[in-house]
């Protein structure tokens, strides 16, 4: 009720990895008390995903979502529909470096500039897994936080989701979809 999901596309265009935002659903300001994510509208926005895309793989990050998942695997199947729980930080860790030196990188990660995905990824912070690790040293793992802000972040860690999942799932025609994250 207090937090944020979101459905983040990423599709390979020539060769080059773009995200997209497919739909976020964010608290409102004047929300009343009670207010939760409209899973009605969560649920309907998976089915035309699937309807109108060939999805590859959609990483869903469990919380609050696990009987939600476990009926898309059912429907989509096990191959396609995968727990990625953002808590596992070694996993987690190499989804977030991966599209660290794809946003570092010239010409090799692009987005939609979509309003919730620009919002939540400019507010994720980045923590060191290892504290004893230098900063920089080149092999320095981080996981994405929020800031001391508490801005949302949920559409940003689906970015990161969407491009792990575009980038390690077996391999599909180029410009076809694939997406991830659920928060």
């Amino acid at each position: 009720s207090q937090d944020a999901t979101a459905l983040i596309g990423c599709t390979l265009i020539n060769g080059v990895p773009h995200t997209f935002e497919i739909g976020a659903w964010v608290r409102p300001e004047s929300a009343p008390k009670g207010w939760r994510i409209p899973r009605t509208e969560v649920h309907d926005k998976v089915r035309e995903t699937f309807e109108v895309f060939d999805v590859g793989l959609m990483l869903c990050d469990p919380p609050k979502w696990q009987t939600d998942i476990e009926g898309w695997m059912e429907e989509y199947g096990e191959e396609v529909v995968v727990f990625f729980d953002t808590n596992v930080t070694t996993r987690m860790a190499r989804a977030c470096d991966r599209w660290l030196v794809a946003v570092a990188g010239e010409r090799t990660y692009t987005h939609d500039g979509a309003k919730f995905l620009t919002e939540h990824t400019l507010a994720m912070h980045k923590r060191k897994v290892r504290l004893k690790d230098e900063d920089d040293d080149g092999r320095t793992k981080y996981v994405f936080v929020k800031g001391p802000d508490k801005a949302k972040i949920d559409a940003g860690i689906g970015g990161v989701l969407a491009l792990e999942a575009c980038m390690t799932m077996p391999a599909m025609a180029e410009a076809q979809p694939f997406f991830g994250s659920w928060r």
